[in-house]
């Protein structure tokens, strides 16, 4: 509930401090945020883009994850996590779901209809939809853990959020992540580097202290697992055929592999106790 967070907040316009009353966010700069139905609230400055999850694409990203492929990615966040947890690109709130009760978490996402799922997800759960390419509202200093699941990176943000000697966990594809539905047609292929451009992005501002993967291989028996593979990504924004049809994101027609790699890569970063 947004009430667990509300004071690692900050108002996005003036940086204040932000109190709730009732059903109303507010700053001593006066501004004023109303709290949703659901439970989230909207923080964003301006007008959400128009690459935000939409409600559909959110619906087949939890069905994905549902399918407890990545479940060992949630347990490795949740055992590395300190008490106060900011999920910065939550989605429908299925990682941070694997939290303890007693643990407080804020997550943050760009899509509206990832924040109403995600309010639901944790007990102690406030969620903000937010840009996490701006300025983020969350004060200085509060966090303990910062997670970044396949979402972009604010590294300065990062740094100004994470208590000395926090952690910012980063889940990151594998080089062969999805590689038969890529070579299919069937979604859009990864940068192959993403892991040494994580690296040299960060090494210059927080030390790297443990890598881990996980890896299986997914046999598909039927079109939902990949259905949803691509109703959930970037590749739903450039389909030219509704979901179900045989036809990748760019018009061409598809071979479906019999089976998929599932590959995936979590890097932690520590924070000097000093302060960065």
């Amino acid at each position: 509930m947004i009430t667990d967070v509300i004071d690692l907040l900050r108002c996005p316009h003036c940086g204040t401090a932000l109190e709730l009353d009732g059903r109303v966010v507010a700053c001593h700069g006066r501004h004023r945020f109303d709290l949703a139905r659901q439970g989230h609230l909207n923080l964003l400055s301006t007008p959400a883009p128009a690459n935000a999850d939409s409600a559909a694409m959110v619906a087949a990203r939890l069905a994905y994850l549902e399918r407890g492929l990545h479940q060992p990615v949630r347990d490795l966040l949740s055992a590395s996590s300190g008490p106060v947890v900011l999920d910065a690109g939550c989605g429908p709130g299925w990682y941070l779901a694997g939290l303890p009760a007693e643990h407080r978490v804020l997550g943050m996402d760009l899509s509206a209809a990832a924040a109403r799922r995600a309010a639901r997800a944790h007990p102690r759960a406030g969620v903000v939809v937010s840009d996490l390419r701006q300025d983020w509202p969350v004060a200085d200093a509060v966090v303990d853990t910062v997670w970044s699941v396949f979402a972009p990176r604010h590294l300065d943000e990062v740094v100004r959020v994470l208590r000395p000697g926090g952690e910012f966990l980063v889940v990151l594809p594998g080089e062969d992540h999805l590689v038969e539905l890529v070579r299919s047609g069937a979604v859009i292929g990864q940068q192959r580097d993403k892991e040494a451009s994580l690296l040299a992005q960060l090494s210059s501002r927080l030390e790297p202290t443990r890598r881990d993967t996980v890896r299986t291989t997914v046999t598909i028996s039927d079109d939902t697992l990949v259905h949803e593979l691509v109703a959930m990504g970037p590749s739903a924004h450039h389909r030219t055929e509704p979901p179900g049809s045989d036809r990748h994101p760019r018009g061409g027609t598809t071979s479906q592999p019999e089976q998929v790699t599932v590959s995936l890569i979590v890097r932690a970063f520590r924070l000097d106790p000093g302060g960065s």
